[in-house]
């Protein structure tokens, strides 16, 4: 069994950022007998919408979001809640309150009722740690010990990013996101596919590191990537010729 790992934009798509409808009816051609997984960084809703819009039988995962479907079971690289309860613990004194939200409900540590309109819109639930791993929180500290906060963030390889300040507190969000697209294809490979030959195929060479990770590696024709790839799909983009290239190759 094949597994073909994707990039979508000027892959599979045209420039136009259309999906063929040879596009379409091979990808689910393709699927009933191998695994294909399409990558983007698309957020995870507007990964889901176009997968589901064109009424694709595949697996897909979004870069920037950390999260995808596999199996139609959704998936993520999460942060650990371990990391998460030690930086929690470790400055509740300077912490102004914690929150995130999974499908169903939002939690809350430390709950202030006036920022009811900052927290998810969800069943709403307070809580003291964390039980599990997540894909993101939002935290707001005061500046008392902001520069040991950032530190330990970094030293746990926690990606973060400063959503707003005053002159009193930071809103940090904390994600997954740190890892490279490199290192997010050697988590779907080592932790959720097994025991399939692996294709890479993309236009970008920001994508070489990842598709060298693959058994085969494709560039796309006319494409950036095309020169630093021995194998070379026969038609680009425009004309459907990463299905085309996939179909000549199992």
């Amino acid at each position: 069994m094949f597994l073909a790992i994707l990039d979508y934009d000027h892959t599979l798509t045209t420039n136009d950022g259309v999906l063929l409808d040879k596009t379409i009816m091979d990808i689910n051609k393709f699927v009933l007998k191998n695994k294909l997984c399409i990558l983007s960084e698309a957020t995870f809703n507007e990964l889901n919408e176009i997968i589901e819009s064109h009424d694709l039988n595949c697996d897909f995962f979004s870069i920037s979001s950390a999260k995808g479907k596999i199996n139609n079971k959704l998936i993520f690289s999460s942060l650990n809640h371990n990391d998460l309860n030690f930086i929690i613990n470790k400055y509740n004194n300077e912490l102004y309150t914690a929150f995130f939200e999974d499908d169903n409900n939002s939690y809350v540590i430390k709950y202030q009722e006036r920022l009811d309109l900052l927290y998810p819109k969800k069943n709403r639930q307070i809580i003291t740690n964390i039980s599990e791993d997540i894909n993101s929180i939002i935290i707001a500290m005061n500046n008392i010990n902001l520069e040991n906060f950032y530190k330990d963030l970094d030293d746990l390889n926690l990606d973060y990013i400063i959503l707003a300040k005053d002159k009193n507190r930071n809103l940090v969000k904390i994600s997954s996101n740190k890892y490279s697209k490199k290192s997010k294809i050697v988590y779907l490979l080592k932790d959720i596919y097994k025991d399939c030959r692996t294709i890479g195929v993309s236009d970008s060479i920001n994508d070489l590191d990842f598709v060298n990770l693959c058994d085969i590696k494709i560039a796309m024709k006319k494409s950036e990537l095309e020169s630093k790839l021995s194998i070379t799909t026969d038609l680009d983009n425009s004309l459907n010729g990463c299905m085309d290239k996939l179909f000549k190759i199992i």
